[in-house]
């Protein structure tokens, strides 16, 4: 039977036979389950180090995106306008408690409705 009519019997190119002689034709049936058990011992790992280095690139970009934005000049101006922590308005702790929920005693309505029971 030729390479041609096996291949297409299996639904392989010949090609593919080839490329698949090449690589296994000397293995014996051992070194063929050995190479089979480090490629399943080792797919976890390849999985584990694209999760790390994906969550290390999107750490990366938020970082530069975050310190980029630190480091922009807020107005857009020339450079003698006063700086963000110059012109921010001072609020004292009264102040804000009267505003955000979590600071003062007063409770908050985030999430309830109008006239509910609760708020």
């Amino acid at each position: 039977m030729a390479v041609t009519e096996v291949a297409r019997k299996h639904g392989i190119s010949a090609a593919t036979f080839y490329q698949w002689r090449s690589k296994y034709g000397g293995m014996s049936v051992s070194d063929m389950q050995r190479l089979r058990e480090l490629e399943q011992e080792n797919a976890p790992l390849k999985r584990m180090y694209a999760d790390l280095s994906l969550d290390r690139s999107v750490l990366k970009n938020y970082s530069q995106k975050n310190s980029d934005a630190h480091a922009a000049p807020r107005s857009g101006g020339m450079g003698n306008e006063k700086s963000a922590t110059q012109s921010t308005p001072r609020v004292s702790a009264a102040g804000a408690a009267s505003w955000h929920p979590a600071a003062g005693t007063e409770r908050s309505t985030r999430g309830r409705r109008r006239g509910s029971a609760l708020g």
